[in-house]
């Protein structure tokens, strides 16, 4: 999303991708962080959405949802990267496209 947002001139996708994983670990051990991490990474990529698509679908509240269910029904938390997969494929299909 960095070299998206560089090639179009737009902002809010991020500057340092390891930032995000620095945030995960070692920063997941001490829980907050992570949290911001998937926040931020869900504004990046409605952003995405939003400069490829011209319309946002992606939903943070349905990342939350999945998220606070993972944490009664573990399952849940194994559907949130096949979500988020299949949003941003909405924004990497629009670049295919020729003329876009």
């Amino acid at each position: 999303m960095v070299d998206l947002g560089r090639s179009r001139g737009a902002d809010g996708l991020g500057d340092n991708p390891w930032l995000s994983l620095l945030a995960m670990f070692p920063g997941g051990l001490v829980i907050i962080p992570p949290f911001f991490s998937i926040y931020n990474g869900v504004q990046r990529m409605k952003r995405a959405q939003e400069i490829t698509v011209g319309t946002v679908t992606m939903n943070g509240w349905i990342v939350l949802g999945l998220y606070a269910g993972s944490a009664i029904v573990g399952v849940a938390g194994l559907i949130v990267p096949g979500y988020i997969q299949d949003e941003m494929n909405k924004a990497w299909r629009t670049l295919e496209r020729p003329g876009v």
